[in-house]
């Protein structure tokens, strides 16, 4: 990534995929500081929603808010809705408790991809879909997916293979962008289900042979940038 000459260079010294809460605490109990970095100071962690919860008062009401740490600095700040005139919101030990249990809860579904996908859709009413929880959940789910035989899995498994990958992609890109590990990872993950995909549409007559074309040619690309990301990691 571009680098500005005089721009103050940093390191995360614990996963950027956890949640404030959760990354604040860690690198408090481990290197005795407070992080106050422009992420840890912003809510909505540079518009990811990492930690972002539904707000119960708003899902009652067909509304979408969710709640976020009204003062992220501060671990015992309440959490508040971000719809404007909702008075939804939780303390921040029933933010801990609740993300606690879940934790555990995913934690006893990883060994099993029909529980898995049960208890990520069980979530869908409690977390925001970009929450940290629920995209270390869909990457977990990706990973068992990946190991399955392509052939044997229909096009709406392929589909969501690509749409997993392509959301890992797209919010870890803010928070970590280059040529990391997962980038890598996510590009591997999403060519051979993509391909697949581009190959039943030929088949089907939903995809002309100059497209086929173009899509070959798009994943020896990212085959490429795959290769580029595991050599920088």
């Amino acid at each position: 990534m571009a680098i500005k000459q005089g721009e103050e260079l940093s390191i995360h010294y614990t996963s950027p995929m956890l949640g404030t809460m959760a990354r604040r605490s860690r690198v408090r109990k481990n290197w005795f500081f407070d992080c106050c970095c422009p992420r840890c100071r912003d809510p909505s962690e540079m518009g990811t929603l990492l930690s972002a919860l539904v707000c119960q008062a708003c899902r009652r009401e067909g509304r979408q808010g969710h709640l976020l740490p009204a003062l992220p600095l501060d671990p015992a700040c309440p959490w508040s809705c971000s719809e404007q005139g909702c008075s939804g919101g939780e303390s921040a030990g029933s933010v801990l408790s609740l993300v606690t249990g879940l934790e555990a809860e995913l934690e006893a579904a990883s060994s099993r991809l029909e529980q898995l996908q049960e208890v990520l859709v069980s979530w869908q009413a409690l977390l925001h879909p970009q929450h940290y929880l629920a995209m270390l959940g869909k990457r977990k789910l990706l990973a068992g997916l990946h190991l399955c035989p392509g052939q044997d899995q229909g096009r709406e498994v392929l589909q969501q293979r690509v749409d997993l990958a392509e959301e890992s992609l797209k919010v870890f890109g803010v928070l970590e962008p280059g040529y990391t590990l997962l980038m890598g990872r996510m590009l591997q993950y999403r060519n051979g289900p993509k391909m697949l995909l581009a190959k039943m549409d030929l088949e089907e007559g939903k995809m002309t042979k100059a497209q086929f074309m173009a899509e070959t040619a798009s994943a020896m690309r990212n085959i490429r940038l795959a290769t580029k990301c595991f050599e920088h990691s």
